[in-house]
């Protein structure tokens, strides 16, 4: 046993420090889907579980899709995902969802088109716009049109904690 640590490099000796770490991140990640479901007030298991809802994603980007799918998985959300908007505009009239997260560009249509087209077919169905490259004038327009929040896909898991999770909690 001393044998086969001593003449190994330190750096290869610290593998169990950082099995602790990822056992710490988990832990943090565990942490977080509490507070997801249970509110900040709660230590746990003490306030009910609610049925998560599901969140319509319109295909965008697909690095960016796998990112906010990895991020809606960690909120026990159930994702539907559509190639389109005309196809987003079909599935939003069933009252299974809680909100609608989309490109800001989307193959038929921009996402003002989709909001606004949205609140004919759908009324008050919230939109979540991702944007790529942050453009104030352009987020201030989708936002104008009534998007409920528009997020930079660089700042995904904060944006989604934000403005997704109480959606799907149904607050």
């Amino acid at each position: 046993s001393w044998f086969a640590w001593s003449w190994m490099p330190k750096f290869l000796r610290r593998i169990p420090d950082d099995c602790r770490l990822r056992d710490a991140q988990n832990e943090s990640v565990s942490f977080v889907q509490q507070m997801l479901h249970h509110g900040p007030g709660s230590a746990g298991g003490a306030a009910t579980k609610s049925a998560a809802r599901r969140v319509l994603l319109v295909s965008g980007n697909l690095s960016v899709d796998v990112r906010i799918r990895r991020q809606l998985m960690l909120m026990n959300a159930q994702t539907e995902v559509c190639a389109s908007g005309s196809a987003a505009l079909e599935l939003a009239t069933d009252d299974q969802f809680c909100c609608v997260i989309a490109p800001a560009v989307l193959p038929d249509m921009t996402a003002i088109t989709l909001i606004k087209s949205m609140q004919q077919a759908a009324p008050g169905m919230p939109v979540v716009v991702v944007v790529e490259e942050t453009d104030v004038a352009d987020a201030v327009r989708v936002m104008q049109a009534g998007a409920h929040a528009v997020i930079e896909s660089l700042s995904l898991g904060s944006g989604l904690l934000q403005y997704v999770a109480p959606l799907t909690r149904g607050n």
